[in-house]
């Protein structure tokens, strides 16, 4: 029992909690996507906000995955995750523009200043690193549709 303890507690210490609506990011390894990554006993490699989502006392049953209502990968807030299906998820990433690219590459603050921005697609597309059509998309709201 105690070295489940010392697991769990060296688990929380990777984690900045803040206020219970806030995010908590993970600020141990990440993935490429950047989702925290851990090596929790025999199970190997896992994902934290897995792990964070079963330690508040929901599991994980087969078939299911954790989804952030935050839309922010390193987050491991359990009041920011909920349980989908991959057809759930990919619908939401759909729905929110980020279907290319392996995730999303503007954030909800870039995608407000590029609408109220007057400079040219191209100088745009240049400054936060995405292609031009994708400014188009954003700007004629194709792209970001939850962002007002």
């Amino acid at each position: 029992m105690a070295k489940f303890e010392t697991l769990l507690r060296n688990f929380w210490k990777k984690i900045r909690c803040g206020e219970p609506d806030e995010c908590w990011p993970w600020l141990g390894n990440t993935n490429d996507q950047g989702y925290g990554r851990l090596k929790w006993s025999a199970h190997g490699q896992n994902l934290a906000h897995r792990r964070a989502l079963e330690l508040s006392g929901t599991p994980i049953p087969d078939g299911l995955i954790v989804l952030h209502t935050c839309d922010n990968p390193p987050c491991c807030n359990p009041r920011h995750l909920r349980l989908g299906t991959k057809t759930i998820n990919a619908a939401d990433r759909d729905s929110k523009g980020r279907a290319r690219g392996g995730g999303a590459r503007l954030s909800a603050t870039a995608v407000v200043e590029i609408r109220q921005s007057t400079e040219s697609s191209q100088v745009l597309a240049k400054k936060y690193g995405v292609s031009q059509s994708s400014i188009y998309r954003v700007r004629d709201n194709t792209f970001w549709r939850h962002v007002p």
